[in-house]
C-alpha cells in the first residue's frame, strides 16, 4: 500500500481551507506530492518539501519551521504568529536539558585520581 499525504478541509473566514500534512517518513512519489501541493491553500510537513510544491498560500515544511519555530495560523484573519519572534519568551531560547560535556582529556583521564570512567 502507497502512503497518501493527508488532505482535510477546514473552515475558517469564510471559506474552506484545504490543508495538506504529511504524517511519516514513508517516501511519497515527487509527482504526486507536488500535484498534491498545488491543490492545497496550506501544506505542513515535517520534511523538506522540493522546491516546486508550491501550495496556494502558505507551505510549512522542515526548511521554514526550523527559521520560525512554531506556528499558529488563524484561518478566520489570515494572521500567521511564529515563536520566534524576536520577544522573551522562554520557549524562543530552550533551557539546556544536558550539562555541558568535560573535555575530552579530563574525561580518558577520569575525574577521581585518574581513574578512567570506565574503570569506576
Amino acid at each position: 500500500m502507497q502512503p497518501r499525504p493527508v488532505h482535510r478541509p477546514a473552515i475558517g473566514g469564510g471559506r474552506i481551507w484545504t490543508i495538506l500534512a504529511t504524517r511519516s517518513s514513508y517516501a511519497v512519489p515527487w509527482a504526486e506530492l507536488i500535484a498534491a501541493c498545488a491543490r492545497a491553500d496550506i501544506v505542513v510537513s515535517e520534511r523538506r518539501l522540493p522546491g516546486k510544491c508550491a501550495p496556494r498560500w502558505l507551505k510549512l515544511d522542515r526548511a521554514m519551521l526550523s527559521r520560525t519555530g512554531g506556528v499558529a495560523v488563524t484561518l478566520s484573519t489570515g494572521r500567521v504568529t511564529s515563536v520566534r519572534s524576536g520577544g522573551r519568551h522562554p520557549w524562543e531560547v530552550p533551557q539546556t536539558i544536558a550539562p555541558p560535556r568535560p573535555p575530552y582529556r579530563e574525561r580518558r583521564n577520569g575525574r577521581n585520581g585518574g581513574l578512567s570512567d570506565a574503570l569506576r
